[in-house]
């Protein structure tokens, strides 16, 4: 049922069973809390002589590990902080151990070139 604020404490009769109720107040409502990010600057510019170099920006991002749950295969992140400690599934709430990060592999040593001769005999011009 529904009641008027001027109405608040006063007894109605259910239509539907004939039991008396007395109207309650309304709830209180929350304030709202808007998220820190919303109070700041939500992205930035970067003047052209202030831009930092693509990779000092790769090397700032956080490092993430590929974790596979052992028992339905949901692919979870975990940092490198995490590495040894339990990370529950938030599908099936199966408990996984973060693995190590995975050794980076060898750069590959450049191929070395041969340089080509042009024969002086064939030469056109």
């Amino acid at each position: 049922m529904y009641g008027l604020p001027e109405h608040v404490g006063k007894r109605f009769r259910c239509p539907d069973c004939g039991a008396l109720t007395v109207l309650p107040p309304p709830p209180k409502k929350k304030p709202v809390q808007r998220p820190a990010a919303l109070d700041e600057e939500q992205y930035e510019l970067w003047a052209p002589d202030e831009q930092p170099l693509p990779s000092d920006l790769l090397k700032a991002q956080p490092k993430y590990i590929a974790v596979e749950c052992r028992l339905c295969g949901t692919l979870m992140q975990a940092t490198e902080d995490q590495v040894g400690k339990v990370l529950v599934c938030p599908d099936c709430r199966a408990r996984n151990i973060v693995p190590p990060l995975p050794k980076p592999k060898p750069a590959k040593k450049p191929v070395e070139k041969s340089t080509y001769e042009v024969d002086a005999s064939r030469d056109p011009g």
